[in-house]
């Protein structure tokens, strides 16, 4: 794939500023229920928050963060440890989702990381 192909790409799928402060509330109001132990209140917001902030970063890992706060919240053990790889690998599934073309609404993410990853090295 060629760089300029790959700019290309990341510029076309980048989540408009407006969307970003919008997840950013989500998180913030996820937050705030996750404090006041309102479980129910918070994994809306924080389902919310992850679904649309596939392609940042930064907002992505933060989502998977307050996930497994949520998962530790709910007494669900098993979620919380499959979720912690998670909040390690999504940003750079969000920047490898991003060169690939793929909007938030796109599956696609850390299977796309490994796939990418093993074509480099062999």
């Amino acid at each position: 794939m060629r760089v300029i192909e790959t700019i290309r790409r990341w510029r076309a799928t980048a989540m408009p500023l407006s969307d970003q402060l919008s997840v950013a509330g989500e998180l913030a109001a996820g937050w705030a229920d996750v404090l006041r132990l309102r479980t129910d209140d918070a994994w809306v917001h924080i389902e919310s928050a992850h679904d649309r902030s596939r392609n940042a970063g930064l907002l992505h890992t933060h989502a998977h963060l307050l996930r497994v706060v949520g998962w530790g919240l709910r007494r669900r053990p098993g979620a919380l440890v499959r979720e912690l790889p998670l909040v390690v690998m999504a940003a750079p599934a969000a920047h490898v989702r991003r060169a690939a073309g793929l909007g938030p609404d796109q599956e696609g993410g850390v299977g796309l990381l490994a796939t990418w990853r093993m074509r480099a090295r062999g």
